[in-house]
C-alpha cells in the first residue's frame, strides 16, 4: 500500500484520481472472477466526506464505484464488474483510487475537511462475491492474512497544498578560522508548494549540535529569502535550538512555486576543533489538528495551505490554520557541518 503522505487537493477541477491503498488477492485450487467488491473509506474523521468519486484499478483496466456514501458510512460498493480474475495459485493486485473536493478558500462547504485524515479498507461486510471460474463456487468472504480484522490502507492527511522541504548544499561552504562570524550563512533550504495552492512557511525549528562551543557562542539567529538582504524572521524562541517565526509578509509561497531560505548567525569564541552542526529538526511523529502560529511552539516546521476560509494572506497568526511537520517531504533534513580546523 502507498506510505502514508499529505495529499493535496485544492484543484478547483479536480480530477485527479489518487491511489490510497492497493490490496493484494490471491487464491489456491481455481481461479475466481469477483463480481462485486465492497470498500470503506473510513469516516471516522470525516474524511469521506471530502471524497467524491472512488474507483479501483486493475491490470490496466479502471471502474468507477455503483455507488458511494460520502454522508454517513464511506461505504463505495462495485458491482458487476467486468474481467476481474484472480487466477488458479496466483495473485490480483487491485488499487484503491479516490478523487477528492475542491478543497480550499473558494469552496466553504468543502472547507471544513481540510486537515482530516483517511484510509481505505476492503470489506466483504460491505460487498463480495466471486465465482470459481470451474467449479461456479460462489464466494461472499474472503480470508484475511491477519485473522478477524479487514484489510486497511496506510492514513493520509488530507490538506489544500502541500510543502516539500529541501536541504540546500552550500557550494561556497569554508571551514572556519579562529575569530569571530556576525551575520554568517549557516545554513540553507528551499520550499516548495504543491501546484494545487498556496502554502504559508509560519515557523522553522533547528537541530544546532555543538562541540567546543557554549551556548554565548551561538547567536543572532535570523531567517533571510536568497537574493533580499532584509531578514523575514520576527521572534526566536530558543537561541540553543532556535525556533524562527517569520514575518506575516513573507510567509506565502505561491502555488508551483519556491523559496529559498537563509539561516543566519553569529558565530564567536570558535577554536582549533571546533564543530557546528545544522539541520531543521525531526519531524512530528503524529497527526495534530490545526492550530494558532503561536501554539505551534515545540514543533518543527510549521506551515500553513490556506485552508481556513476568509483568512487574509498575510494574518497574525492568530487563526487557527497552522499545521506541524507530521509527513511534510524530507524532513529531517541533511546536517550542514562546519569545522574549525587551524
Amino acid at each position: 500500500t502507498p506510505d502514508a503522505d499529505i495529499l493535496a487537493t485544492g484543484s478547483i477541477s479536480n480530477s485527479d484520481k489518487i491511489t490510497i491503498a492497493t490490496f493484494l488477492f490471491e487464491t489456491q485450487r481455481e481461479a475466481f472472477d469477483i463480481d462485486d467488491l465492497g470498500f470503506t473509506i473510513d469516516p471516522s474523521n470525516n474524511g469521506h466526506k471530502a471524497v467524491k468519486e472512488v474507483w479501483i484499478g486493475w491490470d490496466g483496466t479502471e471502474r468507477k464505484s455503483t455507488s458511494y456514501d460520502s454522508v454517513t458510512t464511506g461505504n463505495a460498493k462495485f458491482q458487476s464488474i467486468p474481467g476481474m480474475t484472480v487466477p488458479n495459485n496466483g495473485d490480483l493486485f487491485v488499487d484503491l483510487k479516490v478523487v477528492f473536493n475542491h478543497i480550499g478558500p473558494s469552496n466553504i462547504t468543502q472547507d471544513a475537511y481540510s486537515d482530516t485524515q483517511l484510509f481505505g479498507s476492503v470489506d466483504d461486510d460491505v460487498l463480495f462475491e466471486a465465482f470459481g471460474a470451474a467449479s461456479g463456487e460462489k464466494k461472499t468472504q474472503y480470508a484475511t492474512h491477519v485473522a478477524g480484522t479487514e484489510a486497511d490502507g496506510n492514513e493520509f492527511d488530507i490538506h489544500r497544498s502541500k510543502p516539500v522541504v529541501n536541504h540546500v548544499t552550500q557550494t561556497t561552504l569554508n571551514d572556519f578560522e579562529a575569530g569571530s562570524y556576525t551575520d554568517k550563512t549557516l545554513y540553507k533550504f528551499t520550499v516548495s508548494a504543491d501546484p494545487k495552492g498556496d502554502l504559508e512557511v509560519g515557523k522553522v525549528c533547528f537541530d544546532i549540535n555543538a562541540t567546543g562551543f557554549v551556548a554565548a557562542d551561538l547567536d543572532g539567529w535570523t531567517l533571510y529569502h536568497e537574493g533580499n538582504a532584509t531578514a523575514i524572521s520576527n521572534t526566536v524562541d530558543n537561541s540553543d535550538a532556535p525556533c524562527l517565526t517569520v514575518n506575516a509578509a513573507k510567509r506565502k509561497i505561491a502555488s508551483s512555486d519556491s523559496k529559498t531560505f537563509l539561516l543566519k548567525g553569529t558565530v564567536t569564541g570558535n577554536a582549533d576543533g571546533d564543530s557546528l552542526s545544522i539541520r531543521i529538526a525531526n519531524p512530528v511523529g503524529a497527526h495534530a489538528n490545526r492550530t494558532t502560529l503561536a501554539a505551534s511552539a515545540g514543533t518543527v516546521f510549521i506551515w500553513s495551505d490556506f485552508s481556513d476560509y476568509g483568512r487574509p494572506a498575510t494574518d497574525n497568526g492568530t487563526a487557527a490554520d497552522y499545521i506541524n511537520s507530521h509527513l511534510v517531504d524530507n524532513l529531517p533534513l541533511d546536517s550542514t557541518v562546519w569545522y574549525n580546523n587551524t
